[in-house]
């Protein structure tokens, strides 16, 4: 299994400006002692070009991981962050750990052939000085890319080769609760819109088949260049995500959002990928009588063409569980035949 973008994220260390003056200034004066002036001025300078080098050698790590994205994580990544801000700063501190090497290797030879302690003194003075300023031209740079990697690492992990169920919906349909009940994820539920503001991965076993369960930000009715962050979060997922997206309806007065605008917004997610299966769920049957829920159902069908409607009690771990099983299923079946039918 390839490690997913979070993972990778973890072993990235980005240091601030201050870091590389605090490192330096702990050994600087100790480095060389009892060497010849010129040998003494060389040892220090290899140990700024040393704790230069060392501390972003993040930066390469993480090129290699921006330009490895797949198109989720990419999407994800940068609803937050200005790529172009981005790939910029990476360039200034790849540049800049490229031209502290240079220096050193050129001051490196220049003290070499110093003839007195004086002139070795300025030479080095004139090569600390142009080797730290390459890292402070990039001090906003690096606290940017510290910020990029911190919040990669706070990610969710997604493992794209296993079976995944992408819970959609308006917000406060009930998806949080759905998640919590069909699988370990611990989620923020409560009774105010965009309650979930991240992508959630729960994980459940249905018939020894791990399954990923993705409970995604509540989406409204609306353009998507007037979508907010939160909600561009959930279009991410559901564009580029494999698998199956379990779309809930809420069948009560209380809705965020009328009954034909949630058909809307079930036919802008289905437009989003045509071949991806779409299952749609009526939420909170408990909470409405049946003529409102053979009402919804009929609206679902007529209007996107669905032959099958689930029903479920969020809060009812069993009606959860059997509804998650039957949509992991037929999409198995779905996918074994070749085809990619709604349901």
């Amino acid at each position: 299994m390839r490690e997913p973008p979070p993972t990778k994220a973890k072993h990235i260390q980005i240091p601030e400006y201050k870091e590389f003056l605090t490192r330096i200034g702990r050994r600087y004066k100790k480095a060389g002692q009892g060497l010849k002036p010129h040998e003494t001025e060389i040892a220090r300078l290899q140990l700024i070009h040393d704790v230069i080098t060392v501390k972003l050698a993040g930066i390469e790590k993480l090129s290699r991981l921006l330009a490895e994205l797949d198109p989720f994580y990419h999407e994800l990544i940068f609803i937050e962050f200005d790529e172009n801000k981005v790939r910029k700063a990476v360039l200034c501190l790849l540049r800049a750990k490229r031209m502290v090497s240079e220096f050193f290797r050129k001051y490196r030879y220049r003290l070499m052939a110093s003839e007195t302690g004086r002139e070795a003194k300025k030479i080095a003075s004139e090569a600390r000085g142009r080797m730290l300023s390459l890292i402070k031209r990039c001090e906003k740079q690096l606290l940017l890319l510290k910020n990029l990697v911190i919040f990669i690492q706070r990610l969710p992990s997604i493992d794209t080769s296993q079976p995944t169920i992408i819970v959609a919906g308006a917000p406060s349909v009930g998806k949080s609760t759905i998640v919590a009940n069909a699988s370990r994820a611990r989620v923020e539920i409560a009774s105010y819109p965009f309650t979930t503001k991240q992508i959630h991965v729960g994980h459940a076993n249905i018939n020894e088949i791990k399954v990923q369960i993705i409970d995604t930000p509540g989406l409204l009715d609306r353009p998507l260049d007037e979508r907010n962050q939160i909600e561009l979060r959930a279009i991410a997922a559901l564009k580029y995500l494999n698998g199956p997206i379990l779309f809930l309806f809420d069948p009560t007065p209380q809705a965020t959002i009328d009954l034909e605008r949630q058909l809307r917004l079930a036919k802008q997610v289905m437009e989003l990928d045509p071949e991806k299966p779409f299952v749609p769920a009526i939420a909170k049957v408990d909470l409405v009588d049946k003529h409102t829920v053979n009402t919804v159902i009929s609206r679902i069908s007529e209007t996107l063409g669905s032959t099958h409607v689930y029903k479920v009690v969020g809060v009812d771990s069993r009606s959860v569980k059997e509804l998650v099983h039957r949509v992991v299923m037929e999409t198995i079946r779905m996918m074994s035949s070749g085809g990619h039918p709604r349901s």
